[in-house]
């Protein structure tokens, strides 16, 4: 009877700072901590080798859910905040392998149906008042940042390959499921609307000077020919593409003329078309032809000089 007494009052004393108003309902007065005997924030979890915080927003009816996070900042003239923050260190010596990612995102469909549309991740910046006017310096969709962490970090790391975006798919069920589609795009950069304003220089794509490393390159198209090529237009008939090291046009008549044109056992400077609808093909030696109409009129036409 003293231990069922006893029990109840240690019940009443960790309720006192705990409003229970309805069922579901938790109201904490002051910090929520779990697995932290003084916590110094709002809501502090501490654990070792499991899972800190798992929510599972579970949608049973036909409305809208939004699972979020959501930092207001309204009376501040310091508008800097950050709204989710996931940061996992690794602090062990000598670690042998692992993949370490600083978020993950998978949306992942078990169902079966008519979808509009599903994202992985959308980054959404909204530019919304009515109480004045925003004069922002810089917007960026999505920032990748590599850094070497300054000057705390006094060792050296060696990165075999960094890729600041990497689109790509994996096929999990060969020889059982098939996946189809029309448009398929590792980077799609859409036209942007009529903001009613003035935008000074759009670019669907802009590479600064690579300067770094051994080789550098502003866009590397790795391959011959089809595949690895530029296309132009509405219908993408026109391309430049490569072929064994010599670099070619295709207009959308289907003609092929070499703009790298020279011989490749002379060397010479030729001209070579063919057309990859009738097969014709012409190509001319230009420098004999040159030479040529040079030695008939007695005039020069013709520079050549040795650089080094």
């Amino acid at each position: 009877m003293r231990k069922t007494i006893l029990l109840f009052l240690m019940v009443g004393i960790l309720l006192i700072g705990v409003n229970l108003y309805a069922a579901g309902d938790l109201i904490v007065n002051g910090k929520l901590g779990v697995g932290v005997s003084t916590p110094t924030r709002a809501i502090d979890v501490e654990n070792t080798d499991q899972t800190a915080l798992n929510v599972n927003a579970i949608k049973s009816t036909n409305t809208w859910l939004n699972g979020t996070f959501i930092t207001d900042s309204i009376n501040s003239s310091d508008a800097g905040s950050n709204a989710f923050v996931v940061w996992p260190y690794h602090y062990a010596i000598g670690s042998t392998g692992g993949i370490m990612r600083g978020a993950l995102f998978n949306a992942e469909l078990r169902g079966s149906g008519t979808m509009s549309a599903i994202a992985g991740m959308q980054n959404q910046i909204v530019i919304k008042t009515d109480s004045g006017d925003y004069t922002i310096d810089t917007v960026t969709g999505n920032e990748l940042l590599l850094t070497n962490g300054g000057i705390a970090s006094t060792n050296n790391h060696t990165i075999t390959n960094f890729y600041g975006i990497h689109s790509y798919g994996t096929n999990a069920a060969p020889g059982y499921a098939t996946t189809s589609g029309t448009n398929w795009r590792h980077a799609y950069f859409e036209n942007f609307p009529d903001f009613g304003g003035t935008i000074t220089n759009v670019a669907g794509l802009w590479v600064d000077q690579q300067t770094r490393g051994t080789n550098n390159y502003g866009i590397v198209l790795n391959g011959d020919g089809a595949g690895a090529d530029i296309v132009f237009g509405a219908t993408q008939e026109a391309s430049i593409y490569s072929s064994a090291g010599e670099l070619w046009v295709k207009d959308g008549l289907g003609n092929t003329t070499q703009i790298s044109p020279h011989d490749p056992e002379t060397g010479e400077w030729v001209f070579y078309s063919k057309n990859v609808k009738t097969g014709r093909v012409v190509q001319i030696n230009m420098e004999k032809l040159v030479k040529a109409v040079e030695k008939l009129t007695g005039e020069s036409f013709m520079v050549e000089t040795l650089v080094k």
